[in-house]
């Protein structure tokens, strides 16, 4: 992914990484934290926060290489073209909603609601740039977002006038409504993965303790 993209989806998929080490909460605002932490500012995030951090970044590079999400791109590139992956990213969110009780026992209103408390707590240890956008996340309620086509298309609209290229993001919203079923499919595929491989790896830092 070329820099202006992957800034451009930093505030925008935020639960896949928060659910994925929930119910750690050390490792979920690390988790949560590995998009809006420049490399240079890590060793100014307080130490707790640091495998959350590196597992943000073993998920990034274990969905970059699923074979699913693959799949997911190309639906996307008619309509975005080479920025696919961030519009596959962002849409991920949608259907970790739309499957939500497959895959967890916690209710997404109270996991919603937990979260924002969780970084009401800790935003003031986070660099400025960072504990500039939790407030905003926390106040207005961006994991609400992702429950709703109207949500997705609000997400959509704010990419593209954050966008530092020439793409227009609420196409993928007719695209995803078209072929929801087919890019479903391939995210339960990948998400089930995903969910096993981040498991494991957690529980190989932790044995390394």
């Amino acid at each position: 992914m070329v820099l202006d993209l992957v800034k451009a989806k930093t505030i925008m998929n935020f639960l896949a990484h928060l659910i994925l080490a929930h119910p750690d909460q050390d490792l979920m605002v690390g988790n949560y934290l590995g998009d809006l932490v420049h490399k240079k500012e890590v060793p100014f995030v307080p130490e707790n926060f640091h495998q959350g951090i590196n597992l943000h970044r073993f998920i990034d590079h274990f969905t970059d290489n699923h074979p699913s999400v693959d799949q997911i791109n190309l639906i996307f590139r008619p309509a975005v073209g080479k920025y696919a992956p961030v519009a596959s990213d962002i849409v991920m969110d949608y259907f970790i909603y739309k499957n939500w009780n497959i895959f967890n026992t916690i209710e997404y209103v109270d996991f919603e609601e937990s979260v924002y408390q969780l970084l009401n707590e800790t935003y003031a240890s986070f660099p400025d740039s960072a504990a500039d956008v939790t407030q905003k996340m926390v106040a207005g309620k961006w994991l609400k977002q992702y429950q709703s086509i109207e949500g997705m298309t609000d997400v959509m609209r704010r990419m593209n006038r954050k966008a530092k290229f020439s793409v227009d993001f609420e196409k993928c919203i007719a695209v995803m409504q078209v072929n929801e079923d087919k890019i479903n499919e391939h995210f339960l595929c990948f998400y089930e993965d995903m969910g096993i491989e981040c498991q494991y790896w957690i529980n190989l830092q932790n044995a390394a303790k």
